[in-house]
């Protein structure tokens, strides 16, 4: 798993722009250009001026523009000025000549493989694996973004845009016998309707719920991810608590911090893990040595000098996610 250098609600606006920037806009040429119109920015997300830059390319300059008028917008022709840096148009109200900024009429075209890759990194999918992001189905709607680990399995990711708009096509594509029985479905849009029955095992997760709540940085919420791949469709899932273990895969995830899953080898030390994570959720964060050894030699007697450090002699990494913050007691890293 790894951390987004987006924040939270970065990411998500992100993924609006994405959704918005299938749009046709016509342009002073006389052309049909895909993307976001400057003046539209505003309408899709408050914060995604910031995001133009690293995410966007100005590709041309929209024929029109919204004016208020009253209480209401009126699309009004726009045309060149004698100044380049910017257009013209009539008002409806007054008849006369108005400027706006050239800038105001900037179509953006989305950097489309920038944003799915971004998506495969956070899922920590295999660059070698992502050849789908190079070839969209069903004419950018659909992209297959690799497969990622989710628990114990190797699952096949998609992202889908205007998904609402194009479900009958995207529900028929994965009733495909070409494609894996099972996948996740990723999108920008709100969850789907109880109603809709979904083809075969795939199912479909908004990004708003694929990502760990809470969080500064945009995480992937890996658990929640497995158990919604595990149950049956439209099963209603809660968000996974800031600390979990998988007992299948004996892996410690902590969302709270940039740290990678721990994958945790043997029978003891994992069972002194699962201990600590029990009592977290419990309320206790720390733990006395004493009770962690006692369940990791559960049904047998500690053998004497016994130590954390000597339980988990010949692992480097168990220092990194976990503290002894006094004598004889540890606690989980969780900051």
């Amino acid at each position: 798993m790894t951390t987004s250098r987006l924040t939270t609600p970065a990411q998500l606006e992100l993924a609006k722009l994405f959704e918005v920037s299938a749009k046709p806009l016509t342009t002073l040429a006389g052309s049909r250009l895909h993307g976001v119109a400057a003046w539209e920015l505003d309408k899709v997300t408050p914060g995604a001026s910031a995001l133009l830059q690293a995410w966007t390319v100005c590709v041309g300059y929209t024929d029109h523009l919204p004016v208020p008028v009253d209480d209401q917008w009126v699309m009004v022709d726009v045309w060149a000025s004698h100044d380049p840096q910017y257009f013209e148009y009539r008002s409806p109200e007054t008849y006369q000549t108005c400027r706006v900024p050239r800038a105001r009429l900037a179509i953006h075209a989305f950097k489309t493989q920038a944003f799915l890759h971004n998506l495969a990194d956070l899922l920590d999918i295999d660059p070698r694996r992502r050849g789908g992001i190079a070839t969209a189905q069903l004419g950018d709607k659909l992209w297959c973004l690799g497969q990622a680990r989710i628990g114990a399995a190797l699952v096949d990711v998609w992202y889908a845009r205007g998904l609402t708009g194009a479900l009958r096509e995207v529900m028929q594509h994965f009733l495909s016998h070409h494609l894996p029985e099972q996948g996740l479905v990723l999108s920008g849009g709100l969850p789907l309707p109880d109603t809709i029955r979904t083809p075969r095992h795939y199912r479909f997760v908004p990004l708003s719920q694929a990502l760990s709540p809470g969080l500064a940085h945009a995480v992937p919420d890996l658990p929640l991810l497995k158990r919604v791949l595990q149950a049956p469709a439209h099963a209603p899932q809660e968000p996974s608590a800031p600390v979990y273990f998988d007992p299948q895969t004996c892996t410690l995830s902590i969302r709270t911090r940039a740290v990678p899953p721990w994958v945790i080898k043997g029978a003891r030390q994992p069972a002194a893990v699962a201990f600590m994570v029990a009592q977290l959720h419990l309320g206790r964060r720390v733990v006395a040595a004493l009770e962690i050894l006692k369940a990791a030699y559960k049904g047998v007697s500690v053998p004497p000098g016994m130590t954390m450090a000597r339980l988990f002699s010949g692992n480097q990494q168990w220092k990194t996610y976990i503290d002894n913050p006094a004598k004889g007691a540890f606690q989980l890293r969780l900051d």
